[in-house]
């Protein structure tokens, strides 16, 4: 959260019946059929056929004689709105003015209360406490407990990843899924670290241009544990929030946006495991790209075990879990279950593909393995008769909570 949220803006109204009507029996399939005869409609068709049949309010259609509305002369009087904000009160019954606008909730109540003027108290006002509370308990847990714990983390994986690299390195099949386990923990550690910290496999190339593209905040094509370009929306990596505020630690001022950089790149740049939905203007997933992201997840699960940090992770991932909800990846937990129904000892077994056909059943079948909420950059085809399938992503299910007011 910001130090300052943002402004309370002054809003004076005028009370009028609104009538609200809720849509009713959708049918799915009439929708796909409808799609299906209409996938050639233009626009100057679709709304010639569907004019609207209201006309929506703009204004008022009859002239409003301010005078008459209760307790405006004592509002006018405490807060000498301008001609323009009057004109726009009578205009629309409403009207919105940073001219007159207090850093929080609480002021503006404040304010009203001392000039005993009438107040609209709305429910974003009273659950602005309630967020206001949330954010700092969870700020104080991540300064606490979650940013320690994601250091202890990172530094495990990344210390104990040449034990990993030896026990594979001479299969040459495995060397790009090894270089993704480690650009995925370096570039973890870098952010968190706010510098650039040289990779034991991956080409130190790969992390300069990451890191450049995360620095830019924009939306890019780039490859990604994959040789294809993946659509990656680094503009998420804006630190914004409570991750601005500035507090001490270790005798300096700091804030938790290097905190918030890592938590961003584990939660958001997964590893796809099935296809994502195929669409007519891209080529579909090529069946060793996806083969290499699945290597690559079940090394990075070996690496969990290897470097004894599984329960580091479970730790921050059970007060995310009761601070935010449950994940809507495949998480580390639910891959090693895969794996050991599988009966797999090792990452490289799925080299083979009859093993890896089967580990392919088993991460479509296995209940909750998909999304259910969309957090990749995806293609779709409209007019589909039906929806695409999210592709069952996994990573370590961290995340950051950004609020703002």
């Amino acid at each position: 959260m910001n130090s300052r949220i943002f402004p309370f803006l002054f809003v004076v109204f005028l009370v009028f019946p609104i009538s609200i009507t809720a849509q009713s029996n959708f049918d799915v399939q009439e929708y796909y059929q409808f799609l299906q005869n209409n996938q050639n409609l233009s626009s100057d068709e679709l709304i010639s056929r569907y004019a609207p049949r209201d006309t929506y309010y703009s204004e008022t259609v009859v002239d409003t004689e301010l005078s008459k509305y209760a307790y405006l002369d004592s509002i006018q009087m405490k807060y000498n709105l301008t001609e323009a904000e009057l004109q726009l009160l009578k205009k629309h019954h409403f009207m919105v003015t940073e001219r007159l606008s207090f850093d929080c909730f609480g002021w503006a109540l404040h304010d009203i209360y001392q000039k005993d003027l009438p107040v609209f108290v709305t429910t974003d006002a009273i659950l602005q406490a309630l967020h206001a509370s949330y954010d700092q308990i969870l700020m104080d847990l991540e300064k606490a407990i979650l940013k320690p714990k994601l250091t202890q983390l990172l530094d495990a994986l990344y210390n104990t990843f040449p034990q990993l690299l030896s026990s594979y390195q001479g299969n040459p099949a495995m060397h790009p899924a090894l270089a993704d386990v480690d650009l995925y923990i370096t570039m973890a550690k870098s952010l968190l670290a706010d510098e650039k910290i040289a990779p034991h496999f991956a080409r130190p190339g790969q992390v300069d241009t990451l890191w450049d593209a995360i620095l830019a905040e924009e939306c890019v094509d780039l490859p990604l544990f994959s040789e294809r370009n993946r659509h990656l929306d680094f503009s998420q990596f804006t630190v914004r929030g409570h991750y601005t505020q500035q507090y001490w630690e270790d005798g300096k001022r700091t804030t938790l946006g290097s905190y918030f950089k890592a938590m961003m790149w584990l939660g958001r740049m997964d590893f796809l495991l099935t296809p994502p939905p195929e669409n007519p203007w891209e080529q579909p997933w090529p069946r060793e790209e996806i083969r290499r992201m699945n290597l690559g997840a079940v090394l990075l699960n070996e690496l969990l075990d290897l470097a004894n940090a599984r329960s580091l992770l479970n730790d921050i991932d059970e007060i995310i879990r009761f601070m935010v909800g449950e994940s809507d990846n495949l998480t580390p937990a639910e891959l090693a279950d895969i794996v050991a129904s599988q009966n797999i000892q090792r990452a490289d077994a799925l080299l083979d593909d009859e093993t890896y056909d089967t580990f392919q059943e088993a991460l479509v079948t296995t209940p909750g393995s998909g999304q259910k909420i969309l957090s990749d950059f995806f293609l779709m085809d409209p007019f589909s008769t039906e929806p695409g399938t999210l592709p069952v992503s996994f990573n370590p299910t961290l995340t950051v909570v950004v609020l703002t007011h």
